[in-house]
């Protein structure tokens, strides 16, 4: 049965409520699709079957878009003689031949029609992005009955100049390499049948968008092509789907298919109007689809260029925008990262007015709230803090915006928190789309609730393509009828322009939207804010929202986690000194010092540049990592200059007078009372010396002086230091007698109250690691951590980012030394070596096993400590190479716990689904914990993201080797320590929250002098009274005079805190994480007690009385 008659019954008989014969869609759809490929195959005047050659004698097929490297090449295709095209007698009428050429040299492409020169071509694509350029070819004859051949021989001169008459002569030409030609678009082009061509283009476009609509293809996939069928949920009945195949079919078949091949403009006419009065049910129902666009331009703060110049591209891509926006009057655009506007406002204040004229006329939208876009998983919890408090600020102030819409399309993954991070900063919904990249899975929501672990809710959108659309009606229909079946929703938001290096909405993507408009067939497309869309998505879809409780885990990508590892371990770094300097500033102010707000924001707001989305997870070029590193270099001595000052105004209010000796003063950054190794500088002095607390009791200490400067320090474990607060100890002349012996070890074994632990003199892997307290040995049968591994990490693509491991790996377990290298009442140390020659490095004799990388660990235990430290030493010269360090554990759990900004994040340890599967390396912050019921053992880190936890082994990645876009990435010396905390219960009846903090926030020591002072000899400027609520924020207000304390419940339980401030307080107000206030408090003379949810965060707004 012809498919018109079989889908007009199927219409008839469903209007009429018959039972509907069995249908085939498939088949029906498929015999439409096959006549109008036909119809389109009519109006298609691509010149195909290209060939190529380098000799003129041997041919080969050329696949349009090919580059060819080679300094001659000559291109051939035959173009068939077309006696009507689009219904109009073409024969002996003007023909051009549309060419779309790209080079990347200087070249010469001459054109010759049937061996006749017909033009010559010059472009000049010297650069080494090379050029394209559009041109139009008249042909000398039109293409006689038998055809004619098009021959570009295209002659490439190179980049380089001639060299100059002095220089000496090469023996043999230097080749150059990179030389590229490309025919991009070849069509033939009838000047008479233009307007028909048009015409019936337009007819195509719109009849195959109504099949995509009536027919989607129910089947989504990974970024790497994997297929997956969706559930069909678009809510359109079979009776009406019946219906619009029916009209599809009669417009199909209304159309004079001979009067397009055999040339009769009027039937051609006739049949057309005839079709399109079929399409009005077509039409209507693609008008029911409604596309809402929003410009933007994606701008890289840094990835294959530098800062430096992407602040030229960020002005050149406003101005664009701009100048579109008075020729376009429906652009709206859309741009995040307060950064790029600063820039303007620095840099060309005449733009920079315009932006904000256009921002005024709602007509250019801000989003996104932060100060960059930066990764999400590897900065703490206070950086995303300041991400959006200076972003959203800089909005507020400069153009009286509140920022409601989270914007990052591109970062590689999004950490579980961040629903209550961004709602708590005013932002009530999220746009990203990188979780479309997913190598093993689709992920199922277009449209979803994500809610956090501490249960907030975020309205989240993923557009239904990427980020840069250049909006292809073919696609968009493909895309928004996947969205339609998955949300059962018919509008949606799609983010148009070029972006990555800028560019934004151009007028090609701008024209291209302006003659979708004009077909007969297409959805709506409407020039929107992307606030107006995302405001009616509640009341749109209400209970069919879908519930989202887990991270955005992207299965792509998880290079990022430990790429340019010398970026991530200052930027942690960096994020520890800024809290540590904010409170010791703090605490300086209430001793009358000024506080430092303009210098410390200025230092925060560089820190949070470098955390870009290529910068911090390592995907950038080599200069943008120089540059990055001389910022943090300036950003720590800055730092260290603001915390000495301020930590030296606390020290001289302390009374000392009374000290004989030297006073040695020890601050705690953290809000806690802890114990921890630390070091000092002391002033000259003779004699032998020992430690002592002010009361008189011998501290076990090391003192060593510099046999080049003669400086003399003190080393030791300072116990039980005051939260937020300092300790005096006092160094003097004598000895403090025999010490009690708590560290004990010998060649192979290290043991202080806690632990025992022993190294393999043969691996130099720990063979046994045992919790005296708990009684317990933590190295599984047969086993041994803190095994290094070397992984052949080659990816399929994307280098630096992703991971790529074949299979290879080289067990480093044959150690070149193990020794006892310190051992005093207050640590001891062995010391471990280990070598590795790399499958890369040339060999030459003698020394053909020399090693081409280097690694010294050295393992500490310490008196009073319940952490054992291992430091490591890597000189690193591999290539595409991965670094870890294995932990086999005698622990058995179905999950392993993560920490993660301001909580923590459980995750399979199995391997069962593809999701578990996928996870094969997950991102952390400082610590990850495998703990049974009896108890577990955390790896701490310093500087480390990559985590790898299956079964009962742990494996933290400690170093890669990509070679793009950085060929130098992670190549030299690193110094970087990891840890070993073992607890009874979870992670959360232990302190392993508390033990990650302490080993990347170190305990701070000084000398002081002698003097009087108001403060005692020990001392709180402020505590909290529970272990699982962390105080981790002390600063100044942004606005008046006031202090912010910021906490969050770390443990994942409700609790109740009672803060102790350092006098009582004139007011206390609960603020949101942007300060703006909720509530005002009542303390109880200096304490304020707050109620926390399991993972809350809360800020208080403390103002102090008069001084």
């Amino acid at each position: 049965m012809p498919i018109v008659l079989r889908l007009l019954l199927i219409a008839t008989l469903a209007a009429a409520g018959a039972v509907l014969p069995a249908q085939d869609p498939a088949a029906d759809m498929a015999a439409a699709k096959a006549r109008l490929q036909e119809i389109a195959a009519a109006v298609n005047l691509t010149v195909d079957g290209w060939a190529w050659t380098l000799d003129g004698q041997a041919w080969d097929d050329y696949k349009l878009g090919r580059g060819l490297d080679a300094s001659r090449v000559g291109v051939r295709a035959r173009i068939p003689c077309r006696e009507v095209v689009a219904g109009v007698p073409v024969l002996g009428t003007p023909t051009v031949l549309k060419l779309k050429l790209y080079a990347r040299g200087l070249v010469d492409v001459t054109v010759r029609q049937d061996d006749r020169v017909v033009q010559v071509i010059r472009i000049d694509g010297g650069g080494d992005q090379g050029v394209e350029v559009v041109k139009e070819v008249f042909l000398n004859d039109p293409p006689p009955i038998t055809g004619s051949t098009i021959d570009l021989e295209a002659v490439n001169a190179g980049r380089r100049p001639p060299r100059g008459e002095f220089w000496p002569p090469r023996r043999n030409p230097l080749p150059e390499t990179g030389l590229v030609f490309a025919i991009r678009g070849a069509e033939m082009d009838y000047l008479e049948a233009r307007p028909m061509v048009a015409a019936l283009r337009d007819w195509v476009d719109s009849l195959q968008t109504a099949e995509r609509l009536i027919w989607p293809e129910l089947v989504r996939y990974t970024f790497t092509r994997r297929p997956y069928p969706i559930e069909d949920r678009r809510g359109v009945s079979a009776e009406r789907l019946a219906q619009l195949g029916a009209a599809y079919a009669r417009a199909v078949q209304a159309l004079d298919l001979d009067a397009v091949k055999r040339g009769s403009r009027d039937r051609l006419d006739a049949s057309l109007k005839q079709s399109l009065a079929e399409t009005v049910e077509l039409r209507r129902y693609a008008q029911e689809f409604k596309v809402h666009l929003i410009g933007n331009a994606h701008i890289d703060i840094a990835w294959l260029w530098r800062m430096a110049e992407t602040r030229e591209v960020a002005r050149n891509t406003f101005a664009t925008v701009l100048k579109n926006m008075d020729e376009y009057p429906e652009l709206v655009y859309a741009q995040s990262q307060a950064l790029t506007y600063r820039w303007m406002e620095e840099r060309d204040p005449q733009l920079f007015r315009q932006i904000a004229q256009r921002i005024a006329d709602g007509r250019w939208e801000v989003v996104g709230g932060t100060w960059v876009e930066p990764d999400c998983n590897l900065i703490s919890g206070e950086s995303w803090v300041r991400q959006l408090l200076f972003g959203k600020r800089y909005f507020k102030e400069k153009f009286g915006v509140d920022v409601t819409i989270g914007w990052n399309p591109d970062s590689f993954g999004y950490n579980w928190n961040m629903p209550q991070l961004y709602r708590k900063s005013g932002l009530d919904v999220f746009i990203t789309q990188k979780i479309w990249w997913n190598d093993t899975t689709v992920f199922p929501h277009f449209v979803f609730w994500w809610e956090g672990p501490d249960g907030t809710r975020l309205l989240t959108y993923f557009p239904p393509e990427g980020y840069t659309s250049r909006v292809d009606l073919a696609e968009n229909a493909d895309a928004i009828t996947k969205y339609q079946a998955t949300t059962g929703w018919q509008n949606s938001l799609i983010l148009f322009g070029l972006g990555d290096h800028g560019g934004g909405p151009n007028r090609e993507i701008l024209d291209r939207v302006r003659r979708y408009g004009r077909l007969p067939v297409a959805p709506q497309y409407v020039h929107a804010k992307a606030g107006d869309f995302l405001k009616q998505i509640p009341g749109a879809l209400g209970e069919r929202i879908p519930v989202w409780r887990d991270e955005l885990y992207l299965e792509y990508h998880r290079g990022t986690f430990t790429s340019q590892a010398q970026i991530k371990q200052n930027n942690r770094r960096c994020e520890a000194d800024l809290g540590a300097a904010e409170k010791a500033a703090t605490w300086a102010r209430l001793l009358g010092a000024a506080y430092p707000k303009a210098d410390l924001a200025a230092l925060w707001q560089d820190v949070l540049t470098n955390q870009f989305h290529d910068i911090l997870p390592g995907s950038s070029i080599t200069p943008v990592y120089r540059d990055a590193l001389e910022t943090y270099t300036t950003v720590r001595r800055k730092l260290g200059r603001i915390e000495d000052q301020a930590l030296r105004r606390v020290g001289a209010a302390v009374d000392t007078s009374r000290i004989e000796g030297i006073p040695v003063v020890v601050f705690n950054p953290l809000a806690w009372e802890r114990s921890d190794f630390v070091s000092a500088e002391l002033p000259a002095a003779s004699g032998e010396l020992a430690l002592w607390t002010v009361d008189g009791k011998p501290v076990p200490a090391e003192f060593s002086r510099d046999a080049e400067t003669g400086t003399l320090r003190v080393a030791f474990v300072a116990e039980n230091v005051p939260s937020l607060g300092y300790r005096v100890f006092v160094a003097r002349p004598g000895s403090p007698g025999p010490a009690m012996i708590e560290v004990k070890a010998d060649q192979t074994f290290l043991e202080n109250r806690w632990h025992r632990l022993e190294v393999d003199p043969e691996s130099g892997q720990i063979r046994s690691f045992r919790d005296k307290k708990l009684d317990r040995e933590f190295v599984a049968p047969g086993q041994a951590i803190n095994a290094l591994r070397i992984y052949e990490d080659i990816p399929e693509n994307w280098d630096a980012w992703n991971l790529g491991f074949t299979g290879r790996v080289w067990p480093l377990n044959r150690a070149a030394a193990v020794e006892l290298i310190h051992a005093t009442p207050v640590r001891a140390m062995l010391r471990v070596r280990h070598n590795f020659l790399g499958p890369d490095k040339a060999r030459y004799a003698p020394t053909e096993d020399f090693p081409s990388s280097t690694f010294t660990q050295t393992i500490t235990v310490y008196r009073a400590l319940d952490r054992v430290d291992i430091a490591t030493e890597a000189d690193w010269w591999e290539s595409h190479l991965m670094l870890k360090a294995a932990f086999p554990v005698a622990v058995t759990s179905n999950q392993a716990t993560y920490e993660i900004p301001f909580a923590a994040i459980a995750r399979s340890t199995r391997r069962e689904t593809l999701a578990e599967k996928a996870r094969f390396e997950v991102p952390a912050l400082r610590w990850a914990d495998l703990a049974d019921a009896a108890g577990g053992i955390s790896v701490l880190n310093d500087s480390k993201h990559g985590y790898d936890i299956h079964g009962s082994e742990i494996e933290l990645s400690l170093l890669r080797a990509p070679i793009w876009p950085d060929p130098m990435a992670d190549r030299g010396r690193h110094a970087f320590t990891y840890s070993l905390y073992t607890h009874a219960g979870s992670w959360a009846d232990g302190a392993t929250v508390r033990r990650g903090a302490e080993l990347n926030t170190p305990l701070r020591a000084w000398a002081e002098t002698r003097h009087p002072g108001k403060l005692p000899t020990a001392h709180s400027f402020a505590a909290v009274d529970t272990v699982g609520v962390v105080l981790e924020t002390v600063k100044l207000a942004e606005d008046g005079d006031a202090l912010i304390f910021r906490f969050y419940e770390s443990l994942g339980r409700p609790d109740r805190a009672v803060l102790q401030l350092p006098v009582t307080p004139a007011k206390v107000s609960e603020t949101d994480l942007m300060e703006n206030p909720i509530q005002e408090l009542a303390p109880a003379g200096p304490t304020v007690t707050l109620d926390f949810g399991k993972f809350e965060i809360k800020t208080l707004r403390v103002v102090l009385p008069p001084r």
